[in-house]
């Protein structure tokens, strides 16, 4: 939905909630390898050590 980039892309698993990444945008295929047809998907940057970091820095700018 637009205006939610940047927000969490999370899942509720074995009764915790765990953040799978973030929300980037969405973009547009001519031919869906599922469909056949064209159709808009979303993007998102999974949670990796490098995300980690980045967040941790900006946590950190925030509180100096």
């Amino acid at each position: 939905i637009s205006g939610q980039s940047g927000s969490p892309v999370a899942i509720h698993y074995d009764s915790e909630d765990v953040l799978l990444g973030i929300h980037l945008g969405k973009s547009f295929i001519f031919k869906s390898p599922v469909t056949q047809k064209p159709e808009y998907f979303g993007l998102f940057r999974f949670t990796d050590r490098s995300l980690v970091k980045e967040i941790k820095k900006v946590v950190r700018n925030l509180h100096e």
